[in-house]
């Protein structure tokens, strides 16, 4: 892989991040990375329901969990895109006002899965 390739996985996944956070325990990182990830596949497809709905409620119930598992790995494009659309879902009450931020939540969401598929 090459340097930017490099850089572009590790705004991804930040492994030395992931391992701080786990206490050097390289074995709880992988696991707490896992656990993400089978979060995600599954909160993924219930974003997009509570889009096409335009249940912003349900869409700030699953941003809220999204956040606090993100707060245990070093995933930082994902910490970012989770922040963003939590600013958003609290000054707003329609959907015209979050689809931006949803959208990089879910592309963040892919590269994320994109990534640790790959690694793993």
């Amino acid at each position: 892989m090459t340097a930017s390739g490099n850089h572009q996985q590790k705004n991804i996944i930040d492994w030395e991040h992931c391992l701080k956070l786990a206490n050097n325990k390289e074995s709880l990182a992988k696991q707490l990375l896992e656990l993400l990830s089978d979060q995600l596949r599954k909160e993924q497809q219930q974003i997009q329901e509570a889009q096409k709905e335009n249940d912003i409620i349900r869409l700030r119930e699953l941003n809220h969990a999204i956040l606090g598992s993100i707060s245990y790995c070093g995933v930082p494009e994902l910490e970012q895109a989770s922040h963003q659309l939590q600013t958003c879902l609290k000054q707003t009450h329609n959907d015209n006002d979050i689809s931006q931020p949803l959208q990089k939540l879910l592309d963040a969401i892919n590269n994320f899965l994109n990534v640790y598929n790959k690694i793993n």
